[in-house]
């Protein structure tokens, strides 16, 4: 099973997901760990695309998931 797209403004318990990866990647609280991705984590999500050498974006493909978990 491959993970979800997510982009701004969706809820899901996979954007949870994203939110706890982000968070233990970068050791310390970036964001609320809520399920809502909001802008804090659409912030995020763009810090690390650019930090990791990817397209820029604040979106979430399979290419930000293979990244965050190390694989």
């Amino acid at each position: 099973m491959t993970n979800p797209d997510l982009a701004p403004g969706e809820s899901s318990e996979w954007v949870l997901y994203l939110q706890q990866l982000l968070n233990h990647y970068y050791q310390q609280d970036v964001v609320a760990e809520n399920g809502w991705f909001d802008e804090a984590t659409a912030s995020a999500v763009s810090l690390f695309r650019d930090q990791n050498g990817l397209e820029k974006g604040d979106g979430v493909d399979e290419t930000v998931w293979e990244r965050l978990a190390g694989t």
